[in-house]
């Protein structure tokens, strides 16, 4: 008996937006007489339209996954889930009828446009901010949903950072090398902070890492010799090397239970006692 047969066709149709290839929908209409004409209910096509080759007949919006997917005329809206810059994005503005769902902001345009992050734009592009030298604090909005490496690695000015619960992890570089930074305010929702993340930071005193933090990177905090204390949250699973060298002022660092560290973790960081 087919496992699908007690489902009404609304349940089918909310089941079938999680397929991924023409041929399990075909197998799926198959199934049962019931569904014959089920995929004619779609409004918004949920793999690509190359793909599809005519099996959603009556859509009105193109979900368009890929670069190399392009616009069919004569559809009513337009919804781009690949990544685009702000350049692109004030283009399909123009249009009026599509939709932009990551957009990223490059260093070319923040020179063009400016430090403060514009409307539309979700993600921070790799060394967008990189030697800015007029970027004192950074207080990023709720609509940042990602940052990428080295985003505002050498900022020679930036003092402060409060950033969005809206990020999941701080990627390689991010903020490498900025030397006045002396308070960071990190989201609850971070589980990963990349190598080298606040490398050579030395006027960082004090950190709280976030309870849902899984994973530290490489040198993640290496010469931040002003770090006095650090406690490590119990969710922690993995620790990449050098992640506290060369803190010479490192006091006091609080363990997770049983946690194993890296052989290096503290290396030429003379003053440290750990705790459990």
């Amino acid at each position: 008996m087919c496992p699908f047969t007690h489902l009404t066709c609304q349940e089918a149709l909310s089941i079938l937006q999680y397929f991924t290839s023409r041929i399990d929908f075909i197998h799926f209409i198959q199934t049962t007489k019931k569904f014959r004409n089920v995929l004619e209910m779609f409004t918004s096509n949920p793999i690509s339209l190359f793909a599809a080759n005519g099996l959603f007949p009556n859509i009105s919006t193109q979900n368009l996954f890929t670069k190399k997917d392009r616009k069919i005329p004569g559809m009513k809206r337009y919804v781009l889930w690949y990544d685009v810059n702000y350049t692109r994005y004030l283009k399909e503005l123009e249009h009026k009828n599509t939709i932009c769902k990551h957009v990223f902001y490059t260093k070319e345009e923040r020179i063009k446009y400016g430090n403060s992050i514009p409307y539309g734009v979700n993600k921070i592009g790799s060394h967008c901010y990189e030697l800015c030298g007029d970027l004192n604090e950074l207080i990023l909005p709720t609509t940042i949903t990602s940052l990428s490496e080295g985003s505002f690695m050498s900022c020679l000015k930036l003092s402060s950072i409060i950033l969005p619960t809206t990020l999941c992890s701080l990627p390689h570089l991010c903020f490498y090398d900025c030397p006045l930074l002396q308070h960071v305010v990190l989201p609850t929702t971070l589980t990963l902070i990349g190598d080298n993340c606040f490398q050579k930071c030395p006027n960082l005193v004090s950190v709280q890492l976030p309870s849902h933090l899984i994973y530290l990177g490489d040198s993640c905090f290496y010469d931040c010799y002003n770090l006095t204390s650090i406690v490590l949250p119990s969710s922690l699973t993995s620790m990449g090397d050098f992640c506290f060298s060369r803190c010479d002022n490192l006091t006091t660092v609080h363990l997770p239970p049983k946690f194993l560290f890296p052989k290096y973790t503290f290396y030429e960081s003379p003053n440290v006692t750990a705790t459990y």
